[in-house]
């Protein structure tokens, strides 16, 4: 039962951290970028941060942050050249 109990404490650290740093992560993307979309996509983000911890796996969370980087990466560039 206990070791449960730490599983559960550390997946709730590794959402926290998760949604803190992809906070951070969003200063990549230009102000008026951040201002339009930035609460919508912490959300999204936050959401689908939930969904890879209800698989109780370190996999899924890792995956979804290789995909989130990629995307952000891509999309950060595309919006500065934009502006």
């Amino acid at each position: 039962m206990a070791r449960s109990s730490w599983k559960l404490r550390g997946m709730r650290r590794a959402f926290a951290l998760s949604v803190w740093l992809y906070g951070l992560l969003l200063y990549a993307y230009p102000k008026t970028f951040r201002q339009t979309y930035g609460e919508r996509i912490a959300r999204v983000f936050r959401d689908n941060c939930r969904a890879a911890m209800q698989q109780r796996s370190v996999l899924s969370l890792i995956f979804l942050w290789l995909q989130t980087l990629s995307d952000l990466v891509c999309t950060a560039c595309l919006e500065h050249w934009h502006v």
